[in-house]
């Protein structure tokens, strides 16, 4: 997904139009074990609160990708007979109204909340798992390529997911507006900006692709990678951790090779086609595959046996094309 993709979705979400059709929550203490549980349609809620949902599910679609941000993408063999993969269906297919699957969901992500290292502190965190769900009516295009909200051109039916801590306010001295006076109140829980998140399918190219979600996490450090692949089948790797494995595959398989003056015109070509990328804002994070890394490394003076090697080692590590985000900054080893 590109930012005007992720724009898109993040309009529908706009608290005035109240598009998704319900939300579902589960809430659950550091354990995993269930507190409570709550379905509510979008429609009946009162404002402030509608407002404050929609908040928590716009965040999970904020963020820089590749950092933030990142893609999951959900392996074609995994699709036909997975029960995971068949979860996913139920769950957007039936609007969350299917009850067994929606149980199964809040299991798997109670589970992983239970696995997950405690934090300090005196008052551990409880967590809310929050759902929502729409079936967009995409709009189709009339003669001059402009949208026609008159005509439907498809259906999308898409969900979201949020993992809220549950932290609580310290006893105090609060203000009582009804009283127009300061009234000494206990402890109470309150609903925190998402730890973690996701939204499936992705929308591309105006259409959805059930091969890949869009994953969100607020801590760059922890990309959630078993919840992925409990729930994907899938697992990704972060931009920062993917730039660390390809510095290190180049120092590995380049060896003498590998000098000031070739690791600085491999990162000056990069850099350029970062600059090149960052001037589109609908363009996805630059993509390295192996064939474009070998014809950079061999244009730097780079032996061909050694460009060779490096391609075998980088397809057998990442598998996949290395993503940057357009934030990247330009460093160079001036070591």
């Amino acid at each position: 997904m590109n930012s005007r993709d992720i724009g898109e979705i993040r309009r529908r979400l706009n608290p005035d139009h109240r598009n998704p059709s319900v939300i579902r929550g589960y809430y659950v203490n550091g354990k995993g074990e269930g507190i409570a549980e709550f379905i509510q349609p979008v429609i009946s809620l009162p404002e402030t609160e509608n407002q404050k949902y929609m908040g928590i599910f716009r965040k999970i679609l904020s963020g820089t990708m590749g950092q933030n941000l990142m893609e999951a993408d959900i392996p074609l063999e995994f699709i036909p007979e997975s029960q995971d993969y068949q979860l996913l269906a139920r769950l957007r297919e039936s609007a969350l109204m299917d009850g067994d699957a929606v149980q199964l969901f809040y299991a798997k992500v109670a589970e992983y909340i239970s696995a997950m290292p405690e934090e300090g502190g005196e008052d551990e965190p409880k967590y809310l798992i929050l759902l929502t769900h729409e079936a967009w009516d995409v709009p189709g295009f009339g003669a001059d390529g402009s949208e026609d909200q008159s005509q439907s051109e498809s259906v999308f039916p898409y969900m979201i997911a949020a993992v809220c801590p549950v932290k609580p306010l310290k006893p105090g001295l609060r203000y009582q507006p009804e009283d127009r006076n300061f009234c000494m109140q206990d402890a109470d829980w309150v609903v925190g900006a998402p730890a973690f998140g996701f939204l499936y399918p992705a929308w591309e190219d105006h259409g959805a692709n059930i091969t890949r979600a869009l994953f969100y996490t607020r801590d760059l450090r922890n990309a959630h990678e078993d919840l992925i692949v409990s729930l994907f089948g899938a697992s990704l790797m972060p931009a920062a951790r993917q730039e660390e494995s390809f510095r290190t595959i180049l120092t590995e398989t380049l060896g003498e090779s590998l000098d000031l003056d070739v690791l600085c015109a491999v990162g000056d070509k990069v850099q350029q086609m970062i600059e090149e990328n960052k001037a589109d804002r609908t363009a996805e994070p630059v993509k390295l595959t192996k064939e474009g890394i070998r014809t950079i490394l061999t244009d730097c003076g780079v032996p061909a046996e050694k460009a060779e090697a490096f391609e075998t080692r980088y397809e057998e590590d990442l598998g996949r094309p290395a993503k940057w985000p357009q934030s990247t900054s330009r460093r160079r080893n001036t070591r």
